[in-house]
């Protein structure tokens, strides 16, 4: 930032005393600061408290005295540079960051000539807890050159997420980081205006009537209806008066149909004075999602802090989330692979992306499933067929950027932990004691890796670990009653009077949650369901049984695999898993499944004809943007399947899992 000492000192007094002048602090404070001024004061240092609630003046005498804010929403700051740019600061004035336009170039302010003067902008709350925009100039700090009261309460402690400034009216478009936003022009009684850097530029760009939600690199995204036709969609723009809008060398007027965007268009802005620039217009009919991290060096075990994210809906809002937490996830696809998944964890519970209200979520990369698609199949057939699973998990397909570089589709995603919206049981590490703990459930994960906090091996060599709650959240005794619980859930299964009496297994697992888990990892051929890994089972002590789920990760299913047989269509896989092979062994257990299999094979056949092509029209063509950043299609990435190399288009990629998937399901219906 190109502010020297000087020029913050004179910045941040003239915001501190405007605090006083807007009513945030009581009356005997600006007396007291006044008072100080008066008698010839001068400010050594100027530091925020309680993330920018207040500030506390230090001066050279050695005094000090501190501004503070009644209200708890932090109030942003606009000031400008030396060089006269405006310049945001969101930390009480710590800090400042430029304002930039959509095209990412600094914004300057008019009539500025570098000396401190012009006006600054405040957002503030008022005692009626409405969003406050004030304008102040910095020759008379005190005194109030224009307001606008938006319609719009603030909930405590919001902050300001990010500022869009339309570059020729002056308008601005404020986002709060709790989803709320507002958009305003100042009406001062003196000059106060937001100029162009140069005389060309853009107010937006538009798709069918949808704005652009995201510019990077001069690129508009603009997302449409899923049913649009991109070959045939309807240009719409706003720039500044008199500039010109070339598409193919010809100039289209502001509302100009058939243009088609199955691949990015570029289109050439000619201003007035004849400067030209180039714009991306890019459709996409997946919403988008930017994360800003303090380094991209993360870690698979340990959290990186300081993350914000931002997931752009349709209708051109944006809900963001400051303070949040990021760590890789995955074994061999971390290890092995360029584009890593990842988990965000929300400071608190929030309908992230659309999803159910929770804290956290995984963003899967899907890096060797070129359809992107299988894990959402998998999970949306939990949820709308084989619901005798309560929970599977929701997800949402986005176009992910990290710190203004585009990462390719990633698929959010619910993860299984226990919660209202997802596993809905009480969590064992709530339980107040020993006695009480079978009132309390817990979610567990088969994993051969056993490199959680607490894993343990059962009689019949499963390795189990402990998902949620994390083995360090709950006592020892509490670790040792969950394995002895599932060890004797273990011995019911295998003991020989298992399809009797007391032990009769149905007594200690929700039959159905298992018959129509296995159905699903057995019609995926699910390489790593064979109780190997991301086998997922709680104990639900409503009905003091284990049940099976949520379905996990199939990025290597249907197909999708070059070893154990698991990419041809026939034979078992499933079926010889540890548990599921000893309850094959009872009739009834097998009828089960068959009568199950019956039951839900026509909603199977729709998969087939409807659902797999929906999902994979929209995939198509928004798969042309995370194929040309990741250029794998023809090329082997592990594991996949022998005839990588002539599925060299996303099509060809879906033909191959319709028709495992397709066969899959005739040779089941002729063995189970």
């Amino acid at each position: 930032m190109k502010s020297g000492l000087k020029l913050a000192v004179v910045l941040l007094l003239g915001m501190v005393l405007a605090a006083c002048q807007d009513g945030i602090d009581k009356p005997s404070k600006y007396k007291e600061l006044e008072a100080a001024f008066k008698n010839g004061k001068v400010v050594q240092n100027v530091s925020t408290i309680d993330a920018g609630r207040g500030w506390t003046i230090t001066f050279t005498d050695g005094t000090a005295t501190t501004v503070e804010n009644k209200k708890e929403a932090v109030t942003p700051l606009y000031a400008t540079d030396e060089a006269g740019y405006w310049m945001c600061s969101v930390d009480g004035g710590e800090s400042y960051t430029l304002v930039t336009d959509a095209e990412k170039n600094p914004v300057t302010t008019s009539g500025m000539d570098g000396s401190v003067g012009g006006s600054f902008i405040r957002v503030l709350v008022n005692q009626n807890d409405n969003y406050v925009i004030r304008v102040h100039n910095y020759g008379r700090p005190l005194a109030i050159a224009g307001q606008f009261i938006t319609g719009r309460t603030v909930p405590s402690g919001a902050k300001v997420w990010s500022v869009v400034v339309d570059d020729y009216s002056g308008q601005l478009f404020i986002t709060m980081d709790d989803g709320s936003s507002f958009d305003f022009k100042m009406d001062t009684s003196t000059p106060f205006e937001l100029a162009p850097v140069n005389g060309v530029g853009v107010k937006y760009f538009a798709l069918n009537g949808h704005k652009h939600l995201f510019v990077l690199d001069n690129t508009f995204y603009i997302q449409v209806p899923e049913d649009a036709d991109v070959t045939e969609l309807t240009l719409s723009y706003k720039v500044a008066n008199g500039s010109d809008v070339l598409y193919q060398g010809s100039s289209v007027s502001p509302s100009y149909s058939k243009i088609d965007f199955t691949d990015p268009v570029t289109l050439t802005v000619v201003a007035e004075n004849g400067d030209k620039k180039d714009y991306t217009v890019c459709a996409t009919k997946i919403p988008l999602l930017v994360i800003e991290t303090p380094t991209t060096d993360f870690s698979r075990d340990d959290y990186t802090d300081n993350i914000k994210a931002g997931f752009f809906e349709m209708d051109s809002t944006v809900k963001s989330y400051q303070n949040c937490m990021m760590k890789g996830r995955g074994n061999s696809s971390w290890w092995n692979m360029p584009k890593h998944s990842f988990t965000l964890k929300l400071p608190e519970k929030a309908k992230f992306a659309g999803l159910k209200k929770h804290k956290s979520f995984a963003l899967v990369a899907n890096y060797c499933d070129k359809t992107l698609i299988r894990n959402q199949i998998a999970y949306n057939m939990g949820r709308d067929i084989y619901t005798n699973l309560d929970w599977n998990p929701r997800t949402q397909q986005t176009h992910m950027f990290m710190n203004g570089e585009y990462q390719g589709i990633y698929c959010v995603t619910e993860t299984p932990r226990i919660g209202s919206k997802r596993v809905d049981i009480p969590d064992i590490k709530d339980c107040p004691s020993v006695e009480e703990l079978p009132q309390y459930g817990f979610l567990m994960e088969v994993d051969a890796r056993c490199d959680q906090e607490f894993t343990f091996r059962s009689t019949h060599w499963v390795e189990f670990a402990l998902c949620d709650p994390d083995g360090d959240e709950i006592p020892e005794e509490y670790r040792q009653y969950v394995q002895r619980k599932i060890q004797s859930v273990e011995d019911a299964i295998y003991s020989s009077k298992f399809t009797t009496g007391r032990s009769h297994y149905s007594n200690f697992i929700d039959v159905d949650s298992f018959v129509d888990w296995y159905i699903i990892s057995e019609l995926s051929k699910n390489n790593d369901a064979i109780f190997h890994t991301s086998v997922y089972m709680y104990y639900d002590p409503a009905d003091s049984l284990i049940h099976m789920g949520p379905s996990w990760d199939f990025d290597i299913g249907f197909g999708n695999v070059n070893y154990n047989d698991n990419d041809k269509p026939r034979g078992f896989w499933i079926k010889k898993a540890a548990w599921i092979s000893r309850l094959f062994e009872d009739p009834e257990f097998a009828q089960k499944v068959r009568d199950r299999w019956d039951e839900t094979k026509p909603a199977l056949d729709a998969y087939i004809t409807d659902t797999i092509p929906a999902m994979a029209a929209v995939m198509s063509f928004d798969s042309r943007l995370n194929f040309k950043k990741w250029p794998i299609l023809g090329e082997y990435v592990w594991a996949n399947p022998d005839g990588y190399a002539s599925r060299t288009t996303y099509e060809s990629e879906v033909k191959y899992l319709t028709r495992f998937t397709t066969q899959r399901i005739h040779w089941l219906d002729n063995n189970l």
